[in-house]
């Protein structure tokens, strides 16, 4: 249901190459293979590249339409330089969010380098997981919701959702805001943004919302 897959392709052995013309989502065989799982319900969850600070800089299969894509971030929300950014050439924005991926703790299995078995690295590759790790959680509490679900409650919950561009996407995701309100709140009434009274009556629906998340207040 979820993946978590932090391989990126761009330059190959062989000297072929990617063009910045051809990440469009729809030409690279690993992001084809990748918008198919996603759309059998899989939430596919990859790291952006570590080819920033130069936009067009994605790997594939990060330029898909509909697999999460996740750039790299210091603890203090502050974008890495080596974080790859988009559009992609079809002019998405990517990535989707972002997550910490500067000093990240993790298992070394090279003894001779980290003989405790833990080190500390920089990379897209492990803030791929932190955000597959949010979507297991939004899956099991939310088990209706497909991969691209999954992929829009964390891009409404992101900390740049009110802006998304291609260097941050739409920000760090609250997991805690995306499974409360995983499809987010919906205005009912008025219908229209043209209001016929000065006085209107609102009302709003919030899909889905867990017990956890109650009671729901607006202001």
């Amino acid at each position: 249901q979820v993946v978590s897959s932090s391989l990126g392709y761009l330059r190959f052995d062989d000297g072929f190459t990617y063009t910045p013309g051809q990440l469009n989502g729809d030409f690279a065989v690993t992001t084809v293979a990748a918008d198919m799982a996603a759309a059998r319900g899989i939430a596919l969850v990859v790291s952006a590249g570590n080819g920033g600070p130069l936009p067009r800089t994605l790997g594939t299969p990060a330029a898909g339409d509909s697999v999460i894509s996740v750039g790299a971030e210091d603890s203090l929300g502050t974008l890495t330089g080596f974080s790859s950014r988009g559009p992609t050439a079809d002019g998405r924005i990517k990535p989707d969010v972002t997550a910490p991926g500067l000093r990240v703790f993790v298992v070394d299995t090279d003894r001779s380098r980290s003989p405790s078995g833990y080190t500390r690295f920089d990379s897209t590759s492990f803030s791929a997981p932190i955000v597959a790790g949010a979507a297991v959680l939004l899956r099991e509490i939310h088990p209706t919701l497909t991969g691209v679900d999954v992929r829009d409650a964390l891009r409404r919950a992101g900390t740049n959702a009110a802006s998304p561009n291609s260097d941050l996407g739409w920000g760090r995701p609250n997991a805690l805001v995306a499974a409360t309100f995983p499809r987010g709140i919906v205005v009912a009434s008025p219908a229209d943004t043209l209001l016929s009274s000065i006085t209107p009556t609102f009302s709003w629906s919030t899909p889905e919302v867990p017990s956890f998340g109650l009671p729901v207040s607006y202001r």
